[in-house]
């Protein structure tokens, strides 16, 4: 079975969710329990949390697999920058992209995927903004 990163996440939740119930109700029937049926439970809860954080883990390596394509948008931005860039004919339109491409590499750095998605749209968006761009000449 392959699972996506949400379903990882949803999955790590529900672990979570289970372990803290063990633990509550370890904790509540602590007297009623003998000391075996304490370590017991004790072990389950942390097999549950452990589970959980395995989960997480799962969600980061999927979330990273995502990351990949949005590299290889990143890789074709680039090109798509440097062309811009020396077909300007306003230093604004360079100052936007450059404060584009920063946002972008702070999302990056941060390890928002959403965020990491969103700035690349806003960079294709600033990229493709008319009216800044001189025109070719076609000889």
């Amino acid at each position: 079975m392959n699972l996506t990163k949400d379903q990882a996440i949803e999955l790590a939740k529900h672990y979570s969710g289970m372990a803290m119930s063990v633990a509550k109700y370890r904790y509540e029937h602590w007297n009623e329990l003998s000391p075996t049926r304490r370590q017991e439970l004790s072990d389950q809860h942390w097999s549950l949390a452990n589970d959980s954080d395995d989960f997480i883990k799962l969600s980061s390596s999927l979330i990273m697999d995502d990351a990949q394509r949005d590299l290889n948008k990143i890789k074709s931005l680039t090109a798509q920058i440097i062309e811009t860039i020396d077909n300007l004919k306003a230093v604004q339109k360079l100052i936007d992209i450059i404060a584009a491409v920063l946002e972008l590499g702070g999302s990056i750095i941060a390890k928002d995927p959403s965020s990491i998605i969103k700035k690349i749209k806003s960079l294709e968006s600033v990229l493709t903004s008319p009216s800044l761009i001189k025109k070719k000449k076609h000889v």
